[in-house]
């Protein structure tokens, strides 16, 4: 026993002896123990947890973390706020006087806070780290970034914190935050760069299949324009400025960039030799386009401003075509000819005459519909002569061809037609005369309507003439005599003053024109009974022109406007233009072997003929300021050529025929 006890058990003692007690039990003196202070710090032993240290009492201010319990709580001195949990630094170290202290698990971030220790549940952007784990409570996810409002926010509890940057727009997600790699088209800003998603290039449009898609963290996402056809440069988009001839589309027009003016045609400076436009900034130039006559504007790029292109015409296969004739109405253009034997799917023509047509405001389009005027669709009992006549009007298509029969050695002149509103052929035969081959045949029209017609042979000397009405087609009509003694391989049949008709032939001393009157029952027969002389023959009525006998016309044609004969004179290269009043006009041509020619509705005539290399050529102008001409090449040697204008004068069209091969081309007149 202490000294301090032993005296104060003996003061306690005394009191008592004082008191008239002579005898105290050890009973009684471990009752009174308890109340003994010994330190005398003023608390007895029973409330004093240290008797032997003054400084040591329930009413001494507790000093933490000393190891030592100044104020006889019983706590453990390294858990001041008594979360049952002390800081790590003083995990293990156990407190004087306090059974069981140092027991107590480590980790306590604030040791003055009971609500923050490892054992408590965190609450998300307090800023206190209330279950002590150390991590900024604005960084939940943990990839380093807090979301924008909460940068510099630091984390009680939580030493460092404060400095992680901003901009994380998912603080759920590790795998989205600034920095990250972006993967385009999944609808997810992973790198919170504020950016759609489907538009990966940033131009401000996106592809057209991502068209209203939304991305998650992107405000307003989804609304961007479509019709972005490369999303990963910038510089491409719908509306950009285009660098033509650099093959990228910038603008995203989908055209090909080597196709400026969007004529379908590629600029010469195109990759593997594909570009032929001669003129990409003008949509109306490219290969095969439809020139404007005599503008002086090579329109289809083949280095000609005058030259047009041709396109074969494949409606039907032919053997044996000859006698190409174009003839228009109101509003069809019809390409006649004579074949030998034609073939369309299973039809085979034979010895027949067909008629293809054309959209008369469109004839470039290709045929349309063909037409035989004179059909056999089984082999005919004769052949077709080489000479034959065609024209349209709104009702009919009309032919004169010249039948050959073999079997009899015999020839007829025929005229065929073919109604337009009802599909039914018509015509008749003049009587059969001597052999002839009908070298050449003319047809016209009256102003009556009669239709006349004349056939002329050179070898033979025959020829002969027929007339008739419409109305009397069906039933029969007027057929003159075979006219004798007109050896004429070539003629032409024209009405300059009616009732007077003019029959134009060549003959052994040149051109001879002569007038007769076809209202007289046998018309033909003025034509060489001018009177009988003085022995009672015959006396051959007079030419009415005297022409140059060496003048040998391989051809003999019309112009019915403008009352024009035209003749193709191949000896001496030229064509001759004779007007009514027998004034002759040469125009140049390399020996001319055939001439057809139309006239515009401002008084340009187009002439049509085939030179001497069977090369087609087109001429136009008037008498008075002369013609231009151009060799025109539709990709064959030809031998015939003829020409009209579109129905409603804003177009030439021009045909081509060679063997057994027919071509069309044509140009614009304005």
């Amino acid at each position: 026993m202490s000294r301090a006890s032993l005296m104060s058990i003996a003061s306690v003692l005394g009191v008592l002896l004082s008191g008239g007690c002579t005898w105290i039990s050890s009973k009684d003196v471990d009752e009174r123990r308890p109340e003994v202070d010994d330190d005398e710090d003023g608390f007895i032993a029973e409330i004093d947890c240290d008797e032997a240290n003054p400084n040591i009492n329930p009413g001494e201010t507790e000093n933490w973390y000393d190891g030592i319990d100044q104020d006889c709580g019983g706590d453990d001195d390294y858990d001041a706020d008594a979360d049952g949990f002390v800081e790590d630094q003083w995990a293990g170290l156990s407190t004087g006087g306090v059974d069981g202290s140092g027991a107590l698990p480590g980790g306590d971030c604030n040791d003055n806070e009971p609500e923050s220790n490892p054992g408590q549940a965190d609450d998300a952007y307090d800023g206190v780290d209330t279950n002590c784990d150390g991590k900024d409570d604005y960084d939940q996810d943990e990839d380093g970034y807090v979301a924008t409002e909460h940068e510099g926010l630091p984390t009680r509890n939580a030493p460092g914190t404060g400095t992680l940057p901003g901009g994380d727009c998912d603080d759920a997600r590790a795998d989205v935050r600034p920095g990250t790699t972006d993967a385009w088209y999944d609808g997810i800003d992973q790198d919170c760069a504020g950016n759609d998603d489907y538009d990966a290039d940033g131009d401000g449009f996106v592809r057209d299949e991502d068209a209203a898609r939304t991305t998650t963290y992107v405000e307003d996402s989804g609304r961007l324009p479509a019709g972005d056809c490369n999303d990963s440069n910038v510089f491409i988009y719908p509306g950009a400025d285009d660098t033509w001839y650099d093959d990228i589309d910038s603008d995203c027009a989908s055209d090909d960039d080597f196709d400026k003016d969007l004529d379908g045609f590629r600029h010469p400076t195109a990759p593997s030799g594909t570009g032929d436009d001669c003129d990409d900034d003008d949509p109306l130039i490219f290969p095969g386009s439809l020139e404007i006559l005599a503008d002086g504007i090579d329109r289809d790029c083949d280095g000609d401003p005058n030259r047009f292109l041709f396109e074969e015409v494949t409606r039907l296969s032919w053997t044996g075509a000859r006698e190409l004739q174009l003839s228009a109405n109101s509003d069809t253009i019809y390409l006649s000819v004579s074949v030998e034997q034609a073939g369309y799917g299973t039809t085979t023509y034979y010895e027949s005459a067909i008629a293809l047509s054309f959209d008369g405001l469109a004839p470039l389009d290709g045929a349309t519909a063909h037409t035989a005027w004179l059909q056999n669709l089984v082999p005919a009992s004769f052949r077709l002569s080489p000479g034959s006549a065609f024209l349209a009007t709104d009702d009919e298509l009309l032919g004169a061809v010249g039948l050959i029969f073999d079997d009899t050695a015999e020839t007829s002149l025929r005229i065929s037609g073919y109604d337009l509103a009802t599909g039914v052929r018509f015509g008749a035969n003049s009587p059969s005369a001597a052999p002839a081959t009908f070298d050449d045949i003319a047809l016209a029209l009256s102003s009556d309507g009669s239709i006349h017609a004349i056939g002329c042979e050179l070898s033979e000397g025959l020829g002969q003439y027929m007339q008739a009405t419409r109305a009397g087609l069906a039933t029969g009509y007027e057929i003159s005599e075979t006219i004798q003694d007109l050896p004429a391989d070539v003629c032409a049949l024209h009405f300059y003053e009616e009732p007077t008709g003019i029959i134009v032939s060549t003959q052994a001393e040149g051109l001879v024109r002569t007038p007769f009157d076809i209202e007289s029952e046998t018309p033909i027969t003025d034509l060489y009974d001018c009177g009988l002389d003085t022995g009672g023959d015959p006396v051959e009525c007079p030419d009415l022109d005297e022409v140059d006998p060496s003048r040998r016309p391989s051809d003999i044609s019309t112009l019915v406007e403008r009352s024009w004969l035209l003749l193709a004179d191949e000896l001496n290269d030229t064509i001759v233009i004779i007007e009514e009043d027998g004034t002759e006009h040469l125009v140049p041509a390399d020996a001319p072997t055939r001439v057809q020619a139309t006239l515009a509705p401002d008084g340009t005539a187009f002439l049509a003929w085939v030179d001497g290399s069977g090369s087609p050529v087109l001429a136009w102008g008037d008498l008075s300021g002369g013609f231009e001409q151009v060799t025109l090449d539709p990709g064959f040697t030809t031998s015939e050529a003829s020409v009209v204008l579109s129905t409603d004068g804003a177009q030439v069209f021009f045909a081509a025929l060679g063997d057994d091969t027919i071509a069309v081309g044509g140009a614009s007149l304005e």
